[in-house]
């Protein structure tokens, strides 16, 4: 197996699921779980391809990842819908509807893509937007009060509600863009269940990463990259069991799983 195409499929591959994750990190920092990470990626590549592609199908992509998190707030906060079980419900109605829709009318064979470097930019300056507001003293301390506990954070004065919505919008944002490029720096098209559980690989990166944004990114890149051996291997004609090495990035996170959570607590919210 050469070096370049893995590479490049790990880059491929990784930077939706590392969207994804940064932006689940931001709603589980605030003590909402983001369960809703696989619906939200599959929701905004739908519309990303059926919006034309290109860079309109990136902007589609992520204001329908935002409408599904919106969703999810409004679930949680207004009808009191406990976080996961809301989260769940989004996952199997967006593969529901997007898999109905499809089988009724097929996407375009092909629409407009994007290339590696744009899809790297607009990841960096994701992060780069993301890094500079966790930063920010004043946001960062509204964010992990809330988190650990929002009886105390409405004692300090703290509109937990605004902070949970803004986090929304950030976790639907990221992930949308991240289910957006899936396609856009792919094959070009849509196709059924198309995230293939990489919203459950991102949920896993911030599980392993301890809820750190530098040790979640690098999770979500070595998840990927064991996710790029199956791509790799059919295209350069290696032999090897497909369904061995399509198991491995999902095998490695539920071990990630059990190891992490054995010995690490993220925001106190979450485990109420």
């Amino acid at each position: 197996m050469t070096l370049v195409p893995w590479l490049a499929a790990t880059t491929n591959l990784g930077l939706p699921v590392m969207l994804a994750a940064t932006g689940g990190l931001i709603c589980e920092k605030s003590g909402t779980a983001a369960l809703f990470l696989e619906g939200t990626m599959l929701t905004a590549a739908f519309i990303a391809i059926r919006t034309g592609g290109g860079v309109t199908g990136l902007i589609c992509g992520l204001a329908a990842g935002v409408a599904v998190t919106s969703c999810h707030y409004l679930l949680v906060t207004r009808a009191n819908v406990k976080d996961v079980i809301a989260g769940v419900g989004l996952n199997m109605l967006a593969l529901a509807a997007t898999s109905f829709c499809e089988r009724i009318v097929p996407s375009a064979e092909s629409v407009p893509t994007l290339s590696t470097t744009s899809g790297v930019l607009v990841a960096a300056a994701c992060v780069a937007i993301l890094i500079a507001c966790l930063t920010n003293p004043k946001l960062r301390l509204r964010l992990d009060i809330t988190g650990e506990s929002a009886l105390q954070a409405r004692i300090f004065g703290i509109n937990t509600l605004r902070v949970k919505l803004v986090s929304h919008i950030a976790a639907g944002a990221l992930a949308g863009v991240g289910g957006a490029l899936l396609p856009l720096m792919g094959i070009g098209t849509f196709v059924e269940n198309m995230t293939n559980g990489r919203g459950y690989l991102a949920l896993a990166a911030i599980v392993f990463g301890r809820w750190d944004l530098g040790s979640v990114i690098a999770a979500s890149i070595a998840f990927a990259a064991l996710d790029a051996l199956q791509l790799v291997a059919s295209t350069q004609g290696i032999k090897a069991d497909a369904d061995l090495l399509s198991m491995m990035p999902y095998l490695a996170g539920l071990i990630a799983l059990i190891v992490r959570t054995k010995r690490t607590a993220g925001p106190a919210e979450l485990s109420k």
